[in-house]
């Protein structure tokens, strides 16, 4: 994958990296975005990963975790409060949804 995105990507300043996710070779609070896609479920100490990516988000940066789930909740999200209000409004939806008349 990081060869592909390598031959598309074209703009400068862009570094595409291989790491573990538990051990990004990033600084301390040097990323403004951490994005995974379909991958979390596979992770074996999603906890871990979970840590690795608030150290390396910036003071105000941003964590965006694409996953698809049947649970109601995200187990990690004491890790992104700034997660919280969409946690509550999904919530809410799922509760006006299950009391809708069928």
């Amino acid at each position: 994958m990081l060869d592909q995105a390598r031959q598309k990507l074209a703009t400068e300043g862009v570094v595409l990296l291989r790491a573990s996710a538990t051990a990004l070779r990033l600084l301390d609070g040097s990323a403004d975005l951490v994005f995974m896609s379909m991958v979390y479920h596979h992770f074996p100490d999603p906890n871990l990963v979970a840590k690795e990516c608030h150290r390396v988000l910036r003071h105000g940066g941003h964590a965006c975790v694409r996953n698809s789930t049947r649970e109601a909740d995200f187990p990690y999200r004491h890790f992104f409060p700034a997660m919280q209000p969409l946690i509550a409004f999904r919530a809410s939806r799922l509760e006006r949804t299950s009391d809708a008349p069928s």
